[in-house]
């Protein structure tokens, strides 16, 4: 089914940190009834993880902050079904930081899903469009805004600076990308894998898309290509 396929590609390749992996993706989601399903099955894998860090109660999702201090609460709205044009929006508990006491969710709303990361300590809620993977020195992540429609086709680069996350570069492809599967190599380097658009064919149909794959490459954070933000959020 094309959600379950969609979840699978999401999934990342990090080993400081430890998101829901390809194979429990696919499974997950052929289990389920819809992706809404599958993003609960997901999340209670995550928190048999991390059972101090997040707890469902019904529409509910808490997140545990440092002791004194109350959780955070994201609450779940509306139906995915409903016609009526009522406001929908899902949260799943999706990974944990543990070096940075920052717990990421997913959420789902019927204009796009975004995720958010969310400083434990501070209560701070970071919105990205697209599933942040944390570097493997701990001190930054990636988010790949690459996807067929509604995306940026950008790939952001984000830093904690003491108490806020900073936006602190961006590298947007001078054409679009398809199929794209962007990954840490080390700290300092990205290993990237993706589809371009072909040239159009004689005998291809008015309108369609032809998708090539491009040779792999390496875009290493030093390079010259990337746009410089530190735009604090």
């Amino acid at each position: 089914m094309g959600w379950a396929l969609a979840f699978a590609a999401i999934a990342p390749a990090v080993v400081t940190a430890a998101p829901p992996s390809q194979q429990a993706i696919i499974k997950a989601c052929d289990e389920a009834e819809s992706a809404a399903q599958c993003e609960r099955l997901l999340e209670a894998e995550q928190m048999k993880q991390f059972p101090a860090v997040a707890v469902r109660e019904g529409r509910v999702l808490r997140l545990k902050t440092r002791a004194g201090t109350a959780s955070i609460e994201l609450r779940d709205a509306g139906d995915p079904d409903d016609e009526t044009g009522a406001e929908y929006r899902a949260h799943a508990f999706w990974d944990y930081w543990p070096q940075k006491r920052s717990a990421v969710v997913s959420v789902t709303t019927q204009a796009g899903d975004y995720y958010l990361v969310v400083d434990l300590d501070r209560g701070k809620e970071t919105r990205v469009p697209a599933e942040p993977l944390l570097a493997p020195d701990g001190q930054h992540f990636l988010v790949a805004d690459l996807c067929e429609k509604q995306c940026a086709n950008v790939i952001q680069i984000w830093r904690f600076d003491r108490d806020r996350l900073v936006r602190e570069r961006t590298f947007k492809p001078a054409e679009k990308w398809y199929e794209a599967d962007v990954a840490w190599r080390d700290a300092a380097t990205l290993a990237i894998e993706h589809s371009v658009a072909a040239p159009r064919r004689r005998l291809a149909e008015p309108g369609e898309l032809v998708l090539v794959r491009a040779k792999p490459r390496l875009l290493k954070l030093s390079d010259s290509e990337w746009t410089v933000d530190e735009t604090g959020r």
